[in-house]
């Protein structure tokens, strides 16, 4: 053999060998990527069974401030603040509204001067007022729990009571028509032990901010499981100008500034709380939501934390904006906000797992369009239904009839399973129930589409149309609405109950049904009646009472 055919044949060996390595390191790079692809899907799997309650509307745009506990000279303020002076004195602070919570029978005989400006609501201020009383739980100034009590109508309750407190057993039954706050818990931290903050129930929020933080107590509610709302005030006796009234507020979103959607958006949550010392520049804040993450967005360059359990979860400096995945372990997420001496409070998003991850195969690819494939979350409300009777409430279902009204394209989706949002009622007192990654058919619809309306109808109910982002009525023209399919909001039509008494299914509530429920009194339903309207387990004059109020006027949308 010639040393030429020799070293050629060296060299095919060396370059073969080669090749052979070459292909067993791509193999196993592939192999690699391939189980890191499983990974993510399944990280992505678990992500997608999570569900994430905000209590924040997707139109943030109009906010407006407010004071929620201060006083004048009817209760314990120096004796030349008169109600006039203090709403003089937040009006040039450019606050929208103010509940003015004096003490009540304290000091004694002075119910009557509350009860006179709640009534008249004649302040004499262009300042919206909502009608508010600090109490002292079972009487005990010194030794107890202060809590302050809002509402949209005059407290007729409170106010004819002879008693400056209010009994812990009154605290324990929830109060659809009023907003309790339990004030500055740090100052009575003796009382307010974990059995007391567990054992009452009737409270919307605490404190975060009176003068000092009490966040830990809010943090505690919350791992607890409650669903609490924060709120920052500065508890004003003294209005001088070395005093801090006026640095510690809410701003509320709200589509307009009257009584009932003020004290509704607040009930809900759909506010956050800020402390500005004097000279300092204002905070503003705006939380969004989506299936899978929280994004907080900031007027100016400020601290963000992501807070859960009471530890820091997320940080970053001097930024406007940060977002946060959940990974189903956590109960709830909120935001704190830092800049310089200045803070700013969001209410808590709830995280909810609605699977256990599944060892099932996952595929390893996904397309593009599976990415984007259209979906709607919504939370919806039903007439006569409130969160105290759920004895058959996995017994309801819904069918939804979704619109693009500009491609005509219909489809028609029945027995939707719909869950309820534990401690989440609507101004009705109506449980509210959510719908999530409800997909219609992407051969006829997109994510992108935007010109979209749903109409719903449940099991006894009228269908009806929505297609507004926290809608209260009617809507005929269909330019007013705003949803569509992206999936990365939540809707919130929980304010225009669906309205129940359609036994026989025609469209119309009449006198024919109102006999069928008539007839069939006292009967047990077992869950399974047409008749049981308010899904008590039981047919009764509470199920009449609930198709009174509907009776021959409402239809079909």
């Amino acid at each position: 053999m010639s040393q030429v055919n020799f070293k050629k044949k060296i060299f095919l060996s060396i370059l073969i060998g080669l090749i052979s390595l070459s292909l067993i390191f791509l193999t196993s790079k592939l192999s690699q990527n391939n189980q890191e692809n499983r990974s993510k899907a399944t990280i992505n799997n678990q992500i997608s069974d999570i569900i994430l309650e905000s209590p924040y509307s997707n139109s943030q745009i109009r906010s407006f401030k407010g004071s929620i506990h201060c006083h004048s000279n009817i209760s314990d303020a120096n004796d030349n603040i008169d109600p006039t002076h203090v709403f003089q004195f937040y009006k040039k602070l450019n606050y929208d509204f103010i509940s003015l919570t004096d003490h009540l029978n304290y000091p004694s005989n002075n119910t009557s001067k509350i009860k006179s400006l709640q009534e008249n609501n004649n302040t004499g201020v262009d300042i919206l007022t909502l009608p508010g009383v600090e109490r002292f739980i079972d009487e005990d100034y010194d030794n107890t729990g202060h809590i302050n009590t809002i509402s949209s109508n005059v407290l007729v309750n409170e106010l004819n009571s002879e008693s400056t407190g209010i009994s812990i057993n009154e605290l324990k039954i929830n109060n659809s028509n009023k907003i309790r706050i339990i004030n500055h818990p740090g100052r009575q931290s003796d009382y307010w032990t974990d059995d007391k903050l567990n054992i009452i129930n009737d409270y919307n929020g605490i404190e975060v901010w009176n003068n000092e933080e009490h966040e830990y107590y809010w943090d505690k509610i919350l791992s607890s499981g409650k669903k609490v709302w924060g709120f920052a005030s500065d508890d004003c006796h003294n209005y001088g100008d070395d005093s801090n009234c006026g640095s510690s507020f809410i701003r509320v979103f709200a589509q307009s500034l009257n009584r009932d959607d003020i004290f509704n958006n607040i009930k809900k949550g759909n506010f956050y709380s800020v402390h500005i010392p004097k000279d300092q520049p204002e905070i503003s804040l705006n939380i969004k939501t989506n299936t899978d993450s929280i994004t907080v967005n900031t007027n100016i360059g400020t601290t963000i934390l992501f807070i859960s359990d009471s530890k820091v979860i997320k940080q970053s400096n001097n930024d406007t904006t940060l977002s946060y995945f959940p990974n189903g372990d956590e109960k709830y997420v909120r935001v704190k906000i830092l800049k310089s001496d200045s803070i700013a409070w969001s209410n808590p998003i709830f995280i909810k797992k609605t699977n256990k991850s599944t060892s099932s195969p996952i595929p390893t690819t996904t397309s593009k369009t599976d990415n984007f494939s259209p979906s709607i979350n919504f939370k919806i409300a039903f007439q006569g239904i409130k969160s105290d009777n759920q004895t058959c409430f996995d017994q309801l279902k819904i069918d939804i009839e979704i619109t693009d009204f500009l491609k005509n394209n219909i489809q028609t989706i029945s027995d939707i399973s719909v869950n309820p949002i534990i401690n989440e009622t609507n101004s009705k007192g109506d449980q509210i129930f959510q719908v999530n990654k409800l997909q219609p058919d992407s051969n006829n619809f997109n994510s992108s589409d935007k010109s979209i309306f749903i109409k719903i109808k449940g099991p006894f109910h009228l269908q009806q149309k929505m297609c507004l982002d926290n809608q209260k009525e009617k809507v005929t023209n269909n330019n007013d609405c705003n949803i569509n399919l992206e999936g990365t909001n939540t809707y919130d039509f929980s304010e225009y109950s669906l309205s129940a008494g359609d036994i026989d299914k025609n469209g119309i509530i009449n006198n024919l049904d109102f006999s069928f429920i008539k007839n069939n009194l006292s009967n047990y339903s077992n869950c399974k009646s047409l008749y049981d309207l308010n899904l008590d387990g039981a047919i009764n004059n509470f199920d009449l009472g609930i198709l009174k109020k509907t009776l021959l006027l409402k239809d079909d949308e």
